[in-house]
């Protein structure tokens, strides 16, 4: 093809540039416009995303140390450093937010129990898996437990049954791992909801006190009322052997 073919202009148009040259600025001009605009609803997920953790972080502390009515969406906007609107824009209102809160949590509780217990492996290994993934989780989410011992008692649970409904899980998988070692032959027969009651409790107990073994041991008054202070793995060690003791043969 002759150079003339390649640089020809458009009729009409002969004192513009040639075609190829205005078709390549188009060409960059579209490339521009297409490549700025996801990046600037990268940034704004970014933002999202920056301000609804920020809201989440905020309001579990709140929840956890004042319960549902005492957390105020004022505190929780001025920790996050938010707009109080944004709460609003999020989760609706405040009873959304705490209900977002504990969804995310036992989520990643889940996630992690999913992860690390094999259903295939020795019920005992699965039940030990269980128990140190349950009480890791609710250490790297101290507010968890607490929020829940708050509200299980004030009684809001029972008016988010898409929440009740994920934290059943809980018992279903207590349920079958303790199933599956009685099939087996490694575990007697034992009341399941009441094994369920001692591990999950005993996990939530140790750690929303923490704050208080912590504070007891600072004063120095512990080296007469608690002269132990386990720490997170030696209690789960302790109640892991306790509960495979009472459910073995």
């Amino acid at each position: 093809m002759a150079r003339t073919d390649i640089f020809r202009v458009i009729p009409g148009e002969r004192d513009g540039p040639p075609f190829c040259v205005r078709g390549v600025e188009r060409v960059l001009d579209q490339i521009g416009r297409e490549r700025s605009v996801p990046h600037e609803m990268r940034i704004r997920t970014r933002n999202a995303e920056a301000t609804k953790a920020a809201l989440l972080a905020a309001g579990a502390r709140a929840f956890a140390e004042h319960g549902f009515s005492g957390a105020t969406l004022d505190s929780v906007a001025d920790e996050a450093n938010v707009n109080k609107a944004m709460v609003a824009y999020y989760f609706g209102d405040k009873a959304g937010l705490f209900q977002a809160i504990l969804e995310e949590a036992v989520e990643h509780i889940l996630a992690s129990v999913a992860r690390d217990v094999d259903a295939s492996a020795d019920p005992r290994t699965q039940l030990a898996a269980y128990i140190a993934a349950l009480g890791e989780m609710m250490a790297a989410r101290p507010f968890f437990p607490a929020m829940m011992l708050r509200d299980y008692q004030s009684g809001r649970f029972q008016r988010h049954p898409v929440l009740v409904e994920r934290l059943l899980s809980f018992s279903r998988i207590t349920h079958r791992i303790l199933a599956d070692g009685e099939a087996r032959g490694v575990f007697r027969p034992t009341d399941h909801h009441l094994m369920h009651l001692t591990i999950v409790g005993s996990l939530s107990y140790f750690v929303a006190s923490q704050r208080f073994r912590d504070d007891l041991a600072a004063s120095g008054a512990s080296a007469t009322a608690l002269p132990s202070m386990p720490q997170l793995e030696e209690f789960i060690a302790n109640l892991t052997e306790t509960v495979l003791d009472g459910v073995g043969v």
